[in-house]
């Protein structure tokens, strides 16, 4: 039996917050948002966007769930193990999320790919654990004038920001990318369920800020021990002589084959 839900009940507490109210839904239900990942990060990530009222969601992931996502990938039961990420993940939004319209795409992210979907975004969530992928999402965001939202964790720690056309850029932060050779996998360390968890959350909370004007955001990287409760933030100075890069050298750049041949050319020179 089906229960029909009107949006004014639905985010009836929400729309009481004097920070938020009925404008702030109607920002919520006209935005788009792109997720690229729906693995620890992501599910925390689409369940409180369209927890949130974000009207469009977009989910790309190539991967399959498997049973050592379970304990943090809650989107996921032991019946969908074997099934696209992406697609299992649209199907939970869409059921439990009567406001929200969610398109899966069950492939890897690439620049054309990116170049596809961005324009019909307002803001892209960068859920993955893959360095190429960030500074692809760097290059193309700025190449198409589009924000998004880096996150990491390790072990407990966790770092996010908001990264604009006339802001923070990912490369200010960290210009020389880490060699995906000597980083250790969620598979080789391990995580706790509640790290990437947290780290979806404090993402989702920016962008829902900056989606709704809520707050001026400052332009740096947020940093978070949840072992030791510790967090700072890391002020940076929006850069003035920003190069946008060129669509077609993002489309005929592979990105993680260049990172890979950055450190191999540094460690054969000393």
């Amino acid at each position: 039996m089906s229960t029909t839900i009107d949006i004014a009940s639905y985010f009836s507490r929400q729309r009481q917050m004097p920070e938020l109210g009925e404008d702030s839904i109607e920002k919520l239900q006209a935005a788009s948002v792109l997720v690229v990942g729906a693995g620890g990060l992501g599910c925390p990530a689409l369940q409180y966007l369209a927890a949130a009222g974000v009207g469009n969601l977009i989910v790309v992931d190539f991967d399959t769930v498997e049973v050592s996502n379970l304990h943090r990938q809650l989107l996921f039961a032991p019946k969908d193990v074997g099934r696209s990420k992406a697609a299992v993940a649209a199907e939970k939004i869409q059921e439990q999320f009567p406001f929200t319209r969610i398109t899966a795409y069950n492939e890897s992210f690439t620049a054309a790919l990116g170049a596809q979907l961005l324009p019909q975004v307002d803001l892209v969530l960068d859920c993955t654990d893959q360095v190429h992928v960030k500074y692809l999402l760097d290059d193309l965001c700025l190449c198409l004038g589009k924000p998004w939202i880096f996150t990491a964790i390790s072990g407990f720690e966790m770092q996010w920001g908001l990264c604009t056309a006339d802001g923070l850029r990912y490369a200010s932060i960290f210009p020389v990318p880490p060699n995906p050779m000597h980083m250790r996998t969620c598979e080789q360390n391990g995580t706790i369920g509640v790290v990437p968890g947290m780290a979806a959350l404090f993402q989702v909370n920016l962008a829902i800020q900056f989606l709704t004007q809520l707050a001026n955001i400052s332009c740096g990287m947020h940093y978070f021990d949840a072992m030791q409760g510790r967090k700072s933030f890391l002020d940076v100075q929006p850069s003035t002589e920003v190069i946008v890069p060129d669509l077609d050298t993002i489309m005929s750049k592979d990105y993680q084959k260049y990172i890979l041949d950055f450190h191999y050319k540094k460690e054969q020179h000393g």
